[in-house]
């Protein structure tokens, strides 16, 4: 039957925050599919369809939308084969690598992972899925240990992470909140949030640091 020889590809790429790494990442994705797409020819199945979740962790399928969309089109029966280039692209996680595999496979789906060499439609095939999902969880691990190391030393170094501080003119506003209550250039807190693109507690709090702040009457001095 037609719908026996249907496929799909799902293929997936990591965050990144830095040009090069997106130029790599886009042309890995392409890569990717192709080596899919060559597969499933040779193998003589049509593709009706690529899933793609582009820069998605894969810590959890919860925000792989393409993954989740995907499992959802399966139930409709309209391909009964995926393919994907490893099984670290298709999530990370253990639990939802191997439940997705049990859920395709009373579905009638088998997976094909084209560079790790292996097909859940073989009699092995199933239990190294199990076996390469424990083993890319376990790299998931070491990234995110390797990551932690990193930014520990980082820090060490005197690197700062987080979003950077907003400068605001404290003295600028001390003088402004000083002025008489029935002056018009006496800014309201609500002014001064949208002058300086900061909330009114981020305001006050600077000036506390700056040793403007009278904390009986809770206003400044």
């Amino acid at each position: 039957m037609e719908d026996q020889k249907r496929c799909v590809i799902y293929a997936r790429v990591s965050p990144t925050k830095h040009l090069k790494e997106f130029t790599e990442l886009h042309a890995s994705l392409e890569e990717a599919l192709l080596m899919c797409r060559r597969d499933a020819e040779r193998e003589g199945y049509k593709v009706v369809k690529e899933y793609i979740d582009e820069y998605i962790s894969g810590k959890t399928s919860k925000y792989m939308l393409s993954f989740s969309e995907m499992l959802e089109d399966a139930k409709q029966r309209g391909f009964s084969r995926i393919y994907s280039r490893r099984v670290n692209r298709f999530g990370r996680n253990r639990v939802d690598m191997v439940k997705a595999q049990m859920d395709l496979e009373d579905l009638g789906v088998t997976l094909k992972f084209v560079e790790n060499g292996f097909d859940t439609a073989q009699p092995f095939g199933k239990s190294t899925m199990a076996f390469m999902a424990e083993i890319a969880e376990m790299e998931r691990e070491e990234i995110l240990e390797n990551t932690k190391r990193g930014r520990i030393a980082a820090k060490e170094r005197g690197v700062k992470f987080g979003p950077k501080k907003k400068e605001i003119d404290i003295k600028l506003v001390r003088k402004m909140r000083l002025l008489p209550a029935n002056d018009p250039d006496k800014p309201t807190w609500e002014k001064l949030e949208k002058l300086f693109g900061v909330k009114r507690s981020t305001i006050i709090r600077r000036l506390k640091e700056a040793g403007y702040w009278d904390y009986t009457n809770k206003t400044v001095m």
